[in-house]
């Protein structure tokens, strides 16, 4: 997941992608993949993927106060 992370940080989001699919494969889909995709999805700028992951990872983990925040962060970068 650290790795997938990495890519996103330097916009390399084609391996990205690759690498959170193999993240998928071996340990599922926990809240933690779903926080992370939808916060590479909001890094893209790509808000409504964004909302469905992180959806996702609230329903997984309610109260989380890392997705809270990237929840938070996505109602402020799609608001204005």
């Amino acid at each position: 997941m650290g790795l997938a992370g990495s890519y996103d940080w330097l916009y390399r989001f084609e391996l990205a992608d690759q690498t959170y699919a193999s993240c998928r494969k071996i340990g599922g889909e926990t809240f933690a993949y779903h926080n992370n995709v939808g916060f590479s999805y909001l890094l893209r700028g790509d808000y409504g993927r964004a909302s469905v992951s992180l959806a996702q990872a609230r329903r997984l983990q309610p109260g989380h106060p890392v997705i809270e925040n990237n929840l938070r962060i996505l109602r402020n970068a799609s608001s204005g």
